[in-house]
């Protein structure tokens, strides 16, 4: 729990845009925008979010990563109120 200006939030804020990723994990996706790892590769199925995979040669398995700037931009859009309104349906 990380206590901010008398606030307590159970989720560290996102990094600031001079610290910012280009592409993160599943599990920092989850930490900073509260998806699951379901509905990451839902959403990358659907090319709602960037996605890469980094994988060697010849190997089945890899490193799953998602846009955080497509992350960003996803949940900007689907907030509701306040300037620039919003979307309504998932």
């Amino acid at each position: 729990m990380i206590k901010l200006g008398g606030v307590k939030t159970l989720t560290p804020p996102p990094p600031s845009q001079q610290h910012r990723p280009e592409w993160i994990d599943a599990n920092a996706a989850r930490t900073i925008f509260t998806l699951s790892r379901a509905t990451l590769y839902r959403l990358a199925e659907a090319g709602k979010i960037r996605t890469t995979s980094l994988r060697e040669r010849g190997k089945l398995k890899g490193r799953r990563l998602f846009s955080y700037d497509s992350l960003s931009r996803f949940m900007e859009s689907r907030a509701t109120g306040g300037e620039g309104g919003g979307h309504e349906s998932p």
